[in-house]
């Protein structure tokens, strides 16, 4: 069960909102809100999975409300919601912590898609990142005292290759783009390309790549490019899978 949490400042909207998800088995609307301080209090009562916010909260506005959860209810996911869908809006959400963006007005389905993408990233991020064992579970040194922990377990090997110049156009782009292309075809591992130059890089461009996402949507992930993050947001290209480049 997905436990849902609606905040927004219109009444009928909640239950509108409310009634699009009634139907639906593996939800539940948890608690509501009206205002941008009641929902942080009820997602810190609650502990809601998903937490859907109207960015235009009375109070603290939807931003804040993001920022607060993502800081002290960090098993929530957040979905904003809003009249306004211009790309500065979309990247100050991502920046505070959501991790989908819904433009109003929207359809039940919509919303319930969202809601289960969200909860399904929130899970395989639990997944990837457990808490620390307890100390019933960890090892007691011999003699009593302090317990140790066990080590951690490795990730595995890689390998990083940097292409860097002391001026521009010298073809830095050229060379780390068909180097990363001959390392995934020679190889069965994945590779990544990332361009440093996060304002003028083009390494979209000549991947022929269209890329809806920026350096902001890692931000959404605490600035963290774990495992998880990096297969996630591939599909979206801010890491290409060469593997399915061809030419």
């Amino acid at each position: 069960m997905i436990r849902v949490l609606l905040a927004d400042g219109s009444e009928q909207i909640v239950a509108n909102l409310s009634r699009s998800l009634a139907g639906v088995s593996e939800l539940v609307v948890c608690g509501t809100a009206g205002d941008g301080e009641h929902a942080i209090q009820e997602a810190l009562h609650l502990r809601p999975d998903v937490a859907v916010v109207d960015a235009s909260l009375p109070g603290m506005d939807g931003i804040q409300v993001t920022e607060m959860l993502a800081q002290f209810v960090p098993d929530a996911g957040v979905i904003i919601t809003s009249l306004e869908g211009e790309t500065d809006l979309i990247r100050r959400a991502m920046l505070a912590g959501a991790r989908e963006v819904l433009r109003k007005p929207f359809r039940g389905d919509d919303l319930v898609s969202a809601i289960q993408g969200v909860h399904a990233f929130q899970e395989r991020k639990r997944a990837n990142n457990p808490p620390p064992p307890a100390a019933s579970a960890l090892e007691t040194v011999a003699g009593g005292g302090r317990a140790a922990a066990a080590p951690a377990t490795p990730v595995g090997n890689g390998r990083l290759f940097t292409v860097l110049a002391g001026k521009g156009g010298v073809g830095k782009t050229v060379v780390a783009t068909n180097l990363a292309v001959a390392l995934a075809r020679g190889d069965s591992q994945r590779v990544a390309l990332l361009d440093l130059s996060l304002q003028f890089g083009d390494v979209a461009a000549l991947l022929n790549i269209h890329s809806p996402r920026t350096i902001a949507d890692l931000a959404a992930h605490d600035a963290v490019a774990d495992r998880e993050v990096v297969r996630t947001t591939s599909r979206h290209t801010i890491f290409a899978r060469f593997s399915t480049i061809s030419g």
